[in-house]
C-alpha cells in the first residue's frame, strides 16, 4: 500500500508538534572541557598552486585554432571554393575511387605517399 508524500504545509504542522530534546546537564561543561584538552592538529598546510586559472588559460588557448578552423570553413563553404580546395589536395583521387571500393586500399596510399599519384 503505497502512501502519499507529506506536503510542506503538513510536514511544519508536524514539526511544529516536536519538542527540541533538552540537552542532558554538564553537557557544555564537559564539551568545553574536552576542546580544552585537546592537541593541535600536526597538518601541515602546504601552499596550493592556483589551478583553476591555469586550466581556464589553457582551455582558451587550446581552442583558437579550433575556432579559426572554424571560420575558414565557414568562409570556403561561403565562397564556393570548398570542392575546388579539396580536388586540388590530391585526396580527390580515392574520393573518385567507387567502380570498386575494395581494390582502394594500401597500394593506392602507398603510391600517394611516394607521389606517383596524384
Amino acid at each position: 500500500m503505497a502512501k502519499n508524500p507529506l506536503t510542506d504545509t503538513e510536514l511544519d504542522v508536524l514539526l511544529k508538534q516536536v519538542a527540541q530534546p533538552p540537552l542532558p546537564t554538564g553537557f557544555a561543561d564537559r564539551l568545553q572541557a574536552k576542546l580544552e584538552q585537546s592537541q593541535g592538529s600536526n597538518v601541515i598546510a602546504f601552499p596550493q598552486k592556483n589551478v583553476a586559472s591555469t586550466k581556464s588559460a589553457n582551455l582558451w588557448l587550446s581552442s583558437i585554432p579550433l575556432a579559426a578552423s572554424l571560420a575558414i570553413g565557414i568562409y570556403l563553404g561561403a565562397q564556393g571554393t570548398l570542392a575546388d580546395s579539396l580536388s586540388s589536395l590530391g585526396t580527390s583521387s580515392f574520393a573518385d575511387a567507387t567502380d570498386n571500393l575494395f581494390n582502394v586500399g594500401i597500394e593506392d596510399t602507398e603510391l600517394f605517399i611516394n607521389g606517383e599519384l596524384s
